[in-house]
């Protein structure tokens, strides 16, 4: 009786499988990174730049690292045809790595003599999923610029900072990053804003 109860049982679940499979199992978007560090040294050259993996898209994977690696290979160029350049040096910073966005800043220097070097930094700002390199104007909407420009001011009040020309409003394209809670860092270049001395001036402002 067991018996044939269990196999009555059985073939019940048979039939309510046939005709209510179950849903299939998707797999969560990958919400962050793995990345790994590629170095590169060649005489005056000191590089070590980011590398994207683990995506669940191969074509943004692709898409990140061609950019990145793009941007390495030109600083790589033009400080190997400058017959003046005795370093060249590049480093990045992963700011976010988070919530499907990856943001991070590759920062580059060079000495050719002089009282100090020159540095550059860009911030790049990914979306993991697609691989799709974000501007400010897709984050940022416009009425919230009069805001932005407020909250930089106010700032430089407080920090003191010292402008080399007075400060109006940010550009169209500012440069900047992400932080994991909820800021967006505008920044200026060397010389930009500011005299050498405060570096690159940084505003970060929640969003």
């Amino acid at each position: 009786m067991k018996t044939l109860s269990l196999r009555l049982f059985l073939q019940v679940l048979l039939i309510l499988l046939c005709f209510f499979p179950s849903a299939p199992v998707l797999a969560d978007p990958r919400e962050f990174a793995d990345i790994t560090q590629q170095t590169i040294r060649d005489g005056i050259i000191d590089i070590e730049y980011p590398v994207v993996k683990g995506l669940d898209n191969s074509a943004a994977t692709e898409k990140i690292n061609s950019l990145l690696s793009d941007h390495v290979a030109r600083f790589r160029a033009g400080m190997a045809e400058d017959p003046y350049v005795k370093q060249a040096v590049s480093r990045y910073v992963i700011h976010q790595n988070a919530d499907g966005i990856l943001s991070l800043t590759i920062t580059q220097y060079h000495y050719s003599g002089g009282a100090h070097g020159m540095s550059t930094m860009q911030g790049y700002t990914f979306d993991l999923a697609t691989g799709y390199l974000y501007q400010f104007t897709d984050l940022i909407p416009p009425w919230e610029r009069d805001r932005i420009n407020r909250t930089i001011k106010q700032q430089i009040a407080e920090k003191k900072t010292p402008l080399l020309q007075p400060f109006t409003e940010i550009k169209r394209e500012p440069d900047y990053y992400l932080l994991p809670d909820r800021k967006i860092v505008i920044f200026y270049q060397l010389y930009e804003l500011a005299p050498y001395a405060w570096g690159f001036v940084r505003f970060p402002i929640e969003y």
